[in-house]
């Protein structure tokens, strides 16, 4: 239990601090940091405005463009129907102004056309596009225009009623700041002005020659919209308008009460996400806490009894399939490319498969042996399990023998066509590798060396969907609450990291969910005391293997247990003349005439078998003056507006 709860909090650290890590960013993409507009409307009736924006590019970008809409919505009740004149473009950096073009700089090098900009005019909008050449930096532009006709003038008031920012922009823009200057002589008591859209805006008149709308953040789809009542007097010229000031007034009134009962409904929204938030993480402690007492009770691990004094077996504990090994050793599903290898050796030991080496070294730059494996005469499968069974039948019959070209009547399976294979069809190989699992499991549940009750128990699957849902609710309640409900973002906050924590405990348990029985600790035991001497003959080869069945055995567990081949290939061996012609035959893949020793020939099958190793990896992956107001959420008849984006 010590290990699984050691494993399970280095799992913790581990997506801990890859979330805290810089993200790979997108390929390219870009942001709107902020937006300054300032205007100045004219006694003509005329409006000049100037649109600053800061982009920050992530990526290679080389043009913006924005349109802006030259009739008012008619659905809206606008007062207006003559579309708005728009005259006098320009386009600015920090450091130079563009020069003006046509739309064939479209077709244009990016060099070539970088600097300029074009607008073209239809019906409905004014498209502006711009060109340039950066790469994750940040830059500055400003849009600069006239709009000739922006007043309206209706029965007894003059109107100014004009979208900031459109609702067409493809991303949020970040801290929108208006400053609308106004003519000369306006009386402060009779400026009225509203803002639209967000219900974050909000709208000042600091003084009789000033009035300011501002939003922290514009989500995309969220247009931000200022409307000015001043005396018709203000005004020489207009375009004639078919509202009265009272009509223009219940309007607002009516947005405002919209916007209140907006308001209403999104707090009573957020105080029922908060309660159901404060209520999901309430749940997930019980039922987590129900789910650890589970796991406690009835899949915490027996410590593993003692096998000597020592600790250490010279001698493997049984003739396990290296699979199955792996999973009682380790108390989990899960298969490491290791089992397939050593199973593969286990199918040499057992003399179904044997090793063949080509006569000569092959290649053009760089000659080395190529190793084949090959179906002995007549291959008893019964004397290996069936994890071995099932890989004798991938190799034979979906990666296929072939004939040896160095001796056209026998059947091989080269090292290099496995590894083609897995790497061909990784789909249907991981497919595969997945089976295995599954097929050690069984073995080691019908053998008794695992738990079958801890196994048919579906422990963490509930508190796994509980958590998803649980943080998919947090994720929602986020975006519905504001700054005076913060306790019920805390509560979503609050929610998300349990939901993240449950989910994490779900995940760690249902992958540990199998437990040994006692015969299955004694055999752990015993292969985690081969493994220490193992590990310690390594390094002493204190004394020579004469046995060909305990040298097989070292070199079949000791690949399971992670000892290279090529370190196995250096062991001691003291074999007698028989046993050598064994090896010979089975796993030195050469003929005597060729030359070398066992212990070289070995050593070069290991550099074949980690190439194979490699590619089996692969496919195991398993948003008056002095007066000031909020903005309401109604509006969307003024002119303007419109949308934009970078490529």
């Amino acid at each position: 239990m010590q290990r699984k709860f050691l494993a399970f909090l280095l799992t913790i650290v581990v997506i801990g601090v890859s979330l805290l890590l810089p993200q790979p960013a997108a390929a390219k993409s870009y942001a709107i940091n902020q937006v300054q507009i300032n205007a100045e409307l004219h006694p003509d009736g005329s409006m000049n405005v100037s649109e600053k924006r800061q982009y920050l590019f992530d990526g290679s970008f080389s043009f913006a463009y924005l349109y802006i809409s030259k009739n008012p919505d008619q659905s809206k009740n606008p007062g207006r129907t003559v579309p708005y004149r728009l005259t006098q473009f320009q386009l600015c950096d920090q450091q130079n102004c563009y020069r003006p073009t046509t739309p064939a700089a479209d077709n244009e090098e990016i060099s070539q056309r970088a600097g300029s900009f074009y607008v073209t005019e239809d019906t409905d909008q004014y498209y502006v596009k711009w060109f340039y050449n950066l790469s994750d930096t940040s830059q500055t532009f400003t849009l600069s225009y006239t709009v000739e006709n922006a007043v309206t003038r209706h029965s007894d008031i003059a109107e100014l009623y004009w979208q900031w920012v459109g609702s067409d922009w493809e991303i949020a823009q970040n801290h929108v700041g208006v400053k609308l200057q106004l003519p000369a002589g306006v009386p402060g008591e009779q400026i009225q002005a509203w803002a639209h859209g967000p219900l974050n805006g909000t709208v000042s008149i600091p003084s009789a020659q000033e009035v300011t709308f501002t939003t922290p953040n514009l989500t995309a789809g969220t247009f931000f919209e200022g409307r000015l009542l001043l005396p018709a007097t203000t005004f020489v010229n207009g375009t004639p308008g078919t509202s009265s000031q009272a009509e223009i007034r219940q309007q607002e009134a009516e947005f405002i009460t919209q916007t209140k009962l907006q308001q209403a409904t999104a707090r009573r929204t957020a105080v029922g996400l908060a309660v159901l938030n404060l209520v999901a993480i309430a749940v997930q402690a019980w039922v987590g806490w129900q789910l650890l007492v589970r796991f406690w009770h009835h899949h915490k691990e027996t410590r593993l009894p003692s096998v000597n004094p020592s600790e250490r077996l010279w001698e493997p504990p049984s003739e396990l399939s290296p699979a199955q090994v792996e999973q009682v050793m380790s108390a989990q599903k899960t298969l490491s490319t290791r089992s397939f290898t050593a199973s593969i050796l286990n199918l040499v030991h057992h003399r179904v498969l044997k090793f063949v080496r080509s006569q000569e070294r092959k290649g053009f730059l760089i000659k080395d042996w190529e190793y084949y494996l090959a179906p002995t005469d007549k291959p008893n499968l019964k004397t290996v399990g069936p994890v071995e069974q099932k890989i004798y039948s991938f190799l034979v019959d979906r990666v296929k023998t072939e004939a040896f070209d160095e001796d056209p009547k026998q059947q091989v399976i080269p090292l290099k066509k496995i590894t083609q294979y897995c790497k061909t069809h990784p789909t249907s190989t991981r497919v595969f590798f997945q089976s295995l699992e599954e097929v050690a499991l069984k073995a080691n549940l019908s053998d008794g060396f695992l738990d079958r009750t801890a196994h048919e128990e579906s422990i963490g699957i509930r508190n796994l969907v509980l958590a998803i849902l649980a943080g998919g609710l947090a994720f929602f309640s986020v975006s519905n609450f504001s700054d005076a409900w913060s306790w019920g973002l805390g509560a979503a906050l609050v929610n998300i990291a349990s939901s993240f924590v449950w989910f994490m405990v779900s995940i760690f348990m249902m992958a540990h969910k199998e437990k040994r029985t006692l015969e299955g600790a004694t055999e752990a035991a015993g292969w985690i005391a081969f493994k220490k001497h193992l590990q310690e003959y390594q390094k002493t080869k204190e004394y020579p293997i004469d046995s060909i069945i305990l040298w097989e055995q070292y070199l079949v567990y000791g690949t399971l247990l992670g000892v290279s081949v090529k370190a196995l290939s250096q062991l001691p061996i003291q074999l007698n003349t028989k046993d050598t012609q064994v090896a010979t035959l089975y796993w030195a893949g050469y003929s005597s005439a060729s030359g070398g020793d066992i212990s070289s020939s070995l050593g070069s099958l290991s550099s074949a078998l980690n190439s194979l190793s490699s590619s089996v990896n692969a496919s195991y992956g398993a948003t008056g003056a002095g007066s000031s107001g909020s903005s309401s959420g109604g509006g969307g008849g003024g002119g303007g507006g419109g949308g934009g984006g970078a490529g």
